[in-house]
C-alpha cells in the first residue's frame, strides 16, 4: 500500500504527552479502517506534526482521524519512503510501539536542507574516466564527513545532491569544510552550496517542496561558498565566525522566482528575455539589473548556462543522442548547442562523448 505524510497544526495548549496519547487511539482503531501508524514527528514550541501512515487512500486517513479522536489532518501527501528515511532519518518509531507504551516522541520535522552544486570549471584535456573519478573523490569526502555533522543524503540529480541536517551550525561547519577541502591543490570545479530550513510539507504536493526549492535558488548566487536566508539567522547563536553569505528575503524571492521559471522553461527555445520578470512583475530593465546583482549573469546568459548544466548531465548518463540532447535543452540547432558547449567546458560535446567509448587503460 502507499505511505502518506499528514500534517497536523496544533493548538496552543496540547503537549508531548497529549500527542502520544492520540497516536495511541489511532493505534487502536486503525485496522478498521486498513491504515497503519509507521510514526511521528511532534515540535512542541512550533505546535506542529507530521505522521506516516500506511494506507490505501488519503480518505482511509482522513476517516481513520476522524473516528479516533477528531483532530483531522490539515494536509495529506503521499511519500516515498526512501527519501522520508533519508531526509528524516527513519520511518518507525524510535522504539517499539503499541497502544499500552508509555513512551513520548518530542522530535521536530524541521530540518535543515543543503543544495549542494558542482559546477565544472571546464573538460578540456581530462577524459571522462578522469573527470568521473575526480568527482568522485570528492563525493567519498562528502560522505565521509556527513557522519561528524549528523547530516545524511536526501536525493542525488545529476551533479546536484540535496542534504539533511538537524542543525544549522551543523550544516554550515560541514559546508565550511567541503570549501576548504577543495580548495586543497588546483580546483576542477566550482561547490555552489544553498541552505534553507522548514518543514516537510507546506502547501506543496512534495515531501521538502518548498525548503528544497529555496535551497536551490540559493545555490545559484553568484558568490561561491554557502549562501542562506536572512530568516535563518534569527535567535540563532555562534554563526558570527566564519559567517556565510547573507541573503535578504527580497534577494531570495527573486532567486527563486528566477529559478521556478528557468526549471519550467529552460527547454522551451522560444522562451524571451523579457518573460523572465513577469512572475514578481518587474520590468526587462530591473530584471536584468537583479540578475547582474544576484547571479553575475545577463538572463540569456543564466538560461544559456542552465541549459549547458543540465545537457552535461544528460550527456554523462549517455542514455540519448548528442541531437536528441541538443533540442531537449531548449537549442533550436545541434551546432550551435556544440558551439556554445565548447565555449563552456572547453571540448565539443561529441569529444566529450567520445571518451566515453575509448577503453579505460589496463593497468598493471
Amino acid at each position: 500500500m502507499p505511505i502518506y505524510m499528514d500534517r497536523h497544526d496544533i493548538s496552543a495548549d496540547v503537549t508531548a504527552e497529549n500527542v502520544a496519547d492520540l497516536h495511541k487511539e489511532d493505534l487502536k482503531i486503525q485496522a478498521k479502517f486498513n491504515c497503519k501508524g509507521l510514526t511521528y514527528w511532534f515540535d512542541e514550541s512550533k505546535k506542529i506534526a507530521f505522521c506516516l501512515i500506511e494506507a490505501p487512500n488519503k480518505d482511509a486517513i482522513h476517516k481513520m482521524h476522524q473516528h479516533a479522536h477528531g483532530e483531522v489532518p490539515n494536509q495529506i501527501i503521499e511519500v516515498d519512503p526512501h527519501l522520508v528515511e533519508s531526509f528524516l532519518g527513519r520511518i518507525k518509531d524510535p522504539f517499539q510501539s503499541s497502544p499500552n507504551t508509555q513512551e513520548l516522541i518530542n522530535e521536530s520535522a524541521q530540518r535543515v536542507i543543503m543544495c549542494l552544486r558542482f559546477e565544472p570549471l571546464q573538460l578540456r584535456d581530462l577524459t571522462v574516466l578522469k573527470w568521473k573519478s575526480i568527482l568522485q573523490s570528492f563525493l567519498n569526502v562528502l560522505k565521509e564527513k556527513l557522519n561528524k555533522y549528523e547530516g545524511s543524503i536526501g536525493n542525488k540529480v545529476g551533479s546536484q545532491f540535496l542534504l539533511s541536517f538537524k542543525d544549522l551550525q551543523d550544516a554550515i561547519s560541514y559546508g565550511q569544510e567541503l570549501v576548504k577541502h577543495l580548495k586543497i591543490g588546483k580546483p576542477l570545479l566550482n561547490i555552489k552550496i544553498g541552505l534553507s530550513t522548514g518543514m516537510p510539507l507546506s502547501d506543496g504536493n512534495d515531501l521538502f517542496e518548498h525548503v528544497i526549492s529555496k535551497s536551490i535558488a540559493l545555490s545559484y548566487f553568484k558568490t561561491n561558498g554557502i549562501i542562506l536566508s536572512d530568516s535563518y539567522l534569527i535567535n540563532q547563536k555562534g554563526l558570527q565566525k566564519n559567517m556565510p553569505i547573507n541573503l535578504s528575503k527580497e534577494d531570495l524571492k527573486i532567486l527563486y522566482h528566477l529559478l521556478e521559471f528557468v526549471k519550467k522553461e529552460w527547454q522551451n527555445p522560444q522562451v524571451k528575455v523579457e518573460d523572465f520578470g513577469h512572475t514578481l512583475g518587474l520590468s526587462k530593465t530591473l530584471m536584468y539589473r537583479n540578475m547582474i546583482r544576484l547571479t553575475g549573469k545577463s538572463p540569456n546568459n543564466f538560461l544559456r548556462k542552465y541549459r549547458l548544466d543540465q545537457a552535461l548531465d544528460q550527456l554523462t548518463m549517455q542514455e540519448k543522442s548528442l541531437t536528441e540532447i541538443a533540442f531537449e535543452s531548449g537549442f533550436n540547432s545541434g551546432t550551435y548547442f556544440s558551439k556554445c558547449f565548447r565555449k563552456q567546458f572547453g571540448t565539443l560535446p561529441s569529444s566529450y562523448l567520445k571518451t566515453f567509448s575509448d577503453p579505460e587503460p589496463n593497468v598493471q
